[in-house]
């Protein structure tokens, strides 16, 4: 596949975040909300639907970034032609991405997206996982996830896992036992611009958290954790989990 690896992160990025959203959604079915009738990830009665909770619960700034941001990673996605076994989650990840951001933009003046920005993905806990849960069936979820999900080790198998020199230092200054003020600290970052690193970061080595992260690091002898700091024992804990699968 003929694409840059600055690409394949962005994807990897948004197939990640839509991983994160089907579980919230699915956690949802589980609180007892839901679930509603529709069953076509590419429905525009679904992504209209979608677009008015998204209305009711984000700022029309962040809104114009989600729509954005999204309108971007599907039309990179549209550019490409992955591997057989892959189309048919591309697709859907693809098509979810452009209705929202469809659906999103038509409510902002109807203006276009331009493809400038990209969203906080954290920010997104403000959804109404509820209200979402409410239009879905459980196995439309279920197939959002699993195509998040392969589009997401899709693009991880071609792109290089090795961090590059920002993310290499806030990795050091991690297993050092920094927390993120004094990283960014050093560093000349927000701690939000910190947090973005670490979080795209952990979605690139394919873990959900900076002990796995750290653990996976160390694994790939990028890292040394010095003994007696505060993460040795949370790191040696993450090694075994993702070894374990626990």
């Amino acid at each position: 596949m003929n694409i840059s690896t600055e690409h394949l992160g962005v994807i990897l990025r948004h197939a990640c975040w839509m991983e994160r959203h089907a579980s919230q959604i699915a956690e949802a079915f589980e609180a007892g909300h839901g679930p509603g009738e529709h069953t076509d990830a590419a429905s525009a009665d679904l992504h209209r639907q979608i677009g008015s909770v998204y209305q009711m619960t984000l700022s029309p700034h962040y809104l114009r970034l989600v729509a954005d941001s999204f309108w971007r990673c599907s039309d990179l996605m549209a550019a490409m032609s992955p591997d057989e076994p892959a189309i048919d989650s591309w697709n859907t990840v693809s098509c979810y991405l452009q209705g929202v951001s469809e659906t999103v933009s038509s409510g902002l003046n109807h203006s276009q997206p331009n493809g400038d920005s990209e969203f906080n993905d954290n920010t997104m806990e403000l959804l109404r996982y509820e209200k979402l849960a409410t239009l879905m069936r459980p196995e439309l979820v279920g197939a959002l996830h699993n195509a998040a999900t392969a589009v997401a080790d899709y693009c991880r198998f071609f792109t290089p896992l090795a961090p590059n020199d920002t993310q290499l230092a806030c990795l050091k200054a991690l297993a050092a036992g920094q927390n993120q003020d004094d990283i960014a600290k050093n560093l000349g970052y927000s701690k939000r611009h910190i947090q973005r690193i670490l979080a795209d970061m952990w979605d690139q080595f394919g873990v959900d958290t900076a002990p796995q992260g750290l653990a996976f690091a160390a694994a790939q002898e990028w890292v040394t954790v010095p003994p007696n700091t505060a993460w040795e024992h949370n790191v040696h804990v993450g090694a075994w989990k993702r070894l374990t699968g626990g």
